[in-house]
């Protein structure tokens, strides 16, 4: 075998390989919503490649072989050179936890096929209960949706239901959109699937997709017939430059031409529950800026406030916040490491509590006029989240939880706290796939009682009480 054919070979089992190559990053653009300049280099290697092969089986020339891999080699090289490469990663990871997803569901398929006959049966499969007794005790009816499952369970009484099941819909299936927060409003459901849309099931089944701009998930206001959509959006900044003197944002690079149109800015988009036409967007970010003390909070450049929880305060909410009024809203800001309450009228801030918690998730008002919530990096000792309780009056910590030695937590993102009434709390700790019931005294502490009561085989992505009109 002379070089001739040697150098020919290793050219065309090179361009397999970028062929390969070219299939995997086809792969990822069906699972990308977002798109930027900044990845030209990609686009530029996909067209040399391709345009290459094509010639080379066009002309049956071989040095076209050459050029197709000499042309993708340097393309590749200066992509993955380029800043671009830690967000490309980003996006692997992203494909590989796709994959198996798929994988997933097609074993799923086959697991729940005669869910009708035997719910709890096929339930148990998926997910571990560990705790029967407790579990018949809670009265209110819960609704529990886990990543990769099409269903949204419901649980009272220690009885388990499908309540709704996607395995049969294209409309949810196609780009993995499985239920992720779940509600109902009178005759629909009002689902936020994992991939940023939200759809209303129409009660014929028909389903509807809202056309938001992306969002994290929704709540439901039944008072004011309203739903609260964390959306966000990717505008210029130039017009908010004048603001950024005395503030984290001077030192952003996306200050700079680059990175105009990058960051994300959180806004609170309300819809009419009836018509699901949008009645107002609640910019945050302008909002936060022109506060004293909660500007000079800011810390993140891409992902400016992180906006993960919504709560609407009942009147009996009032009691311990001054000035506070039914209908007010109480929001946590991951990256702000705040939690924020805002005049339903004006939209200004009424009350804030910052610095006491770490990144935390999903605030709310327990029965006792308390301000509670999932702390998912603040506790150090046994597990590395816990759950806490201040007096809004004061803004004192009355108390943490952080888990036993039996029974660790620690969820990194997400995480919920949900309160059952009588002192007694769920604790959704989101990436432990693991659902945990306390009972406390009179509020949350170590003296509290835990018990695990749910396991699931993937992420837990939320559990909520479940109120059915």
């Amino acid at each position: 075998m002379n070089i001739d054919n040697i150098l020919l070979r290793y050219f065309k089992i090179s361009s397999s390989f970028l062929s390969f190559a070219l299939g995997y990053f086809l792969f990822l653009f069906m699972y990308r919503s977002t798109w930027t300049f900044n990845e030209l280099a990609h686009y530029l290697y996909l067209f040399f490649l391709f345009f290459f092969i094509f010639l080379s089986i066009w002309k049956k020339g071989n040095i076209y072989l050459i050029l197709s891999f000499f042309a993708g080699g340097i393309i590749y090289f200066i992509c993955f050179t380029q800043p671009t490469l830690n967000k490309f990663n980003q996006y692997n990871e992203n494909t590989l936890k796709n994959l198996y997803q798929l994988k997933f569901f097609k074993n799923l398929k086959n697991q729940v096929q005669n869910i009708d006959r035997k719910e709890k049966e096929e339930f148990l499969k998926l997910i571990k209960l560990y705790n029967g007794e407790i579990l018949n005790k809670i009265d209110q009816e819960l609704i529990l949706t886990v990543d990769g499952h099409p269903n949204a369970y419901t649980i009272k009484n220690g009885v388990i239901e499908i309540f709704y099941s996607f395995q049969d819909s294209k409309s949810f299936f196609n780009r993995q959109k499985s239920p992720f927060f779940f509600d109902k409003y009178k005759d629909d459901l009002i689902v936020s699937t994992q991939n940023d849309d939200l759809f209303v099931i129409k009660k014929n089944n028909k389903v509807v997709k809202l056309d938001l701009s992306a969002h994290h998930w929704h709540f439901l206001d039944k008072s004011r017939n309203e739903i609260l959509v964390l959306t966000y959006a990717y505008p210029e900044l130039e017009k908010y430059k004048y603001l950024f003197k005395e503030n984290f944002l001077k030192t952003c690079e996306y200050t700079n031409s680059v990175f105009k149109g990058r960051v994300r800015l959180d806004t609170l988009t309300i819809l009419d529950a009836n018509k699901y036409n949008i009645k107002k967007v609640i910019n945050i970010f302008e909002i936060i800026i022109k506060h004293p003390y909660l500007s000079k909070l800011i810390r993140h450049c891409g992902d400016l406030f992180h906006m993960n929880s919504v709560y609407v305060l009942k009147k009996e909410d009032t009691r311990n916040i001054d000035n506070s009024s039914e209908g007010d809203l109480l929001i946590s800001l991951r990256e702000l490491e705040a939690v924020i309450l805002l005049d339903r009228s004006t939209f200004q801030v009424k009350f804030y509590l910052s610095k006491l918690f770490d990144e935390q998730h999903w605030a709310i008002i327990n029965s006792n006029g308390n301000i509670v919530l999932f702390d998912n990096k603040g506790a150090y000792n046994h597990g590395q989240s816990r759950i806490l309780e201040f007096d809004p009056s004061t803004k004192e910590l009355l108390g943490s939880f952080a888990g036993t030695r039996e029974h660790d937590f620690d969820s990194k993102t997400r995480g919920q706290v949900i309160d059952l009434g009588n002192n007694e709390y769920l604790i959704n700790s989101s990436l432990d796939k693991k659902i945990y019931h306390i009972k406390c005294k009179n509020q949350i502490d170590h003296k509290c009682v835990s018990s695990l009561i749910l396991e699931a085989n993937n992420d837990i992505a939320h559990i909520n009480i479940f109120k059915r009109n």
